[in-house]
């Protein structure tokens, strides 16, 4: 009773009479917002409301306010202890999906829903963001993609739960500094926005284990990149970068990375991460693989495609894992017949290579087809050593006889 009691005391301090909805039924839109009576009643009740796709210009302020605000159908005389559950008993709003209307803007008033730990409006026509969320500190999860923002507001650095930060297709100049305080966070993407830098307080962020960065203007990354020690994805794609700093081969946790179009022309070392299963260097300026350490030998997809790779190594062979390797518009002529050891190989892409090596109609015939003859190319070469230390050996007992006539 005492518990009632004192929310009903918290409630009744915010208390602004709610004007009943017109129109028939409790279906009836509130004031012409866009927002049942009904809707708002059941939010009470889940702790959920979702206004995704109804065109909204801005918020209703019932919305804002329905922690607080006495609802339109609450009794005027409420007994404590009746048996049946009271309005005061509301879930608060723990989750607010704005997604696809036309709002402009995330007012101080959301600073009124301190319990949200979702908070979602992505594709909206948002240009900025109150410093009130700062306040929301029960956050979980934020989806602010599909906008038009231009900065972050500091305070959201506070907020040392949050998991989620989708910040996608913005137009965001820079991260704040404090991004580093964000020690809860787990997926961070940032992609498609017009960032030259990250601050170097981002591998504070030790738990972000998915790191999103493509389409931005990317020319070097923070030598801090190497603490990030849980990171599995990091995705940069689209990007002017040259190298990542040699600090990532610490990055023992990567699953997967994209590096496509940006103008490395080194490979990254990145053999220490053993569960690395997906590397994409296409569209790149390198010139080698090198001897393939740079990989770990549990490597199942290779893409450098679009570069200037003159020659594949015979010592691909310590991929012994691969299944697809995209070797499509380089200068490569020839093939290592080791190449058909890889008996997990399921996708050879040469196309657009000058390869003089293997007959056209063998590599139209498909990655079967090619690695089998790789493989005869194997049996054949010794026999072709046979035969060329048997020659040897003739040429060097008749030059024996001769001498010895």
């Amino acid at each position: 009773v005492s518990l009632h009691a004192s929310r009903m005391s918290r409630l009744q301090q915010h208390r602004r009479p709610v004007a009943a909805a017109s129109g028939s039924g409790a279906d009836a839109a509130d004031s012409g917002t866009g927002v049942s009576a009904a809707m708002l009643k059941q939010a009470r009740a889940s702790g959920q409301l979702n206004l995704s796709g109804r065109q909204l210009g801005s918020v209703p302020d019932t919305v804002w306010r329905i922690n607080i605000d006495t609802p339109a159908d609450a009794p005027k005389h409420v007994t404590i202890g009746g048996g049946s559950e009271g309005w005061w008993e509301q879930t608060d709003l723990v989750k607010l999906i704005l997604a696809s209307n036309k709002l402009t803007c995330i007012p101080d008033e959301v600073a009124m829903l301190p319990a949200l730990q979702v908070l979602d409006f992505h594709d909206n026509a948002v240009t900025s963001v109150s410093p009130n969320v700062g306040e929301l500190q029960e956050l979980r999860s934020l989806n602010a993609g599909h906008n038009r923002i231009t900065q972050l507001p500091n305070p959201l650095c506070t907020l040392a739960g949050l998991v989620s930060l989708k910040v996608d297709h913005n137009m965001l100049a820079a991260l704040p500094e404090e991004i580093g305080y964000l020690t809860g966070l787990e997926e961070l993407d940032i992609s498609f926005n017009k960032l030259q830098r990250l601050p170097y307080s981002i591998g504070s962020c030790t738990r972000l284990r998915k790191l999103v960065l493509n389409n931005n203007d990317l020319v070097t990354l923070p030598s801090s990149l190497g603490q990030l020690q849980q990171l599995s994805e990091l995705l940069l794609e689209h990007n002017q970068c040259k190298n990542l700093p040699s600090e990532t081969q610490q990055l023992s946790q990567l699953v997967r990375v994209d590096l496509r179009h940006n103008n490395i022309s080194d490979l990254p070392m990145l053999a220490a991460a053993k569960g690395l299963k997906e590397m994409l260097l296409g569209n790149n300026y390198l010139t080698s693989l090198g001897d393939c350490s740079a990989f770990p030998p549990q490597l199942h997809i290779l893409d450098v495609r679009d570069n200037k790779i003159s020659e594949v190594p015979a010592s691909i062979t310590r991929l012994a894992q691969l299944q697809r390797l995209d070797l499509t518009n380089n200068d490569i002529s020839s093939l290592p017949p080791a190449l058909g050891d890889l008996v997990h190989l399921k996708s050879l892409v040469l196309d657009g290579n000058p390869m003089r090596a293997i007959r056209r109609d063998i590599i139209a015939r498909g990655t079967v087809e090619i690695l089998k003859h790789l493989r005869s190319r194997q049996a054949e070469e010794p026999a072709q050593s046979g035969r060329s230390s048997s020659s040897s050996t003739v040429s060097s007992s008749s030059s024996s006889a001769a001498a010895a006539a």
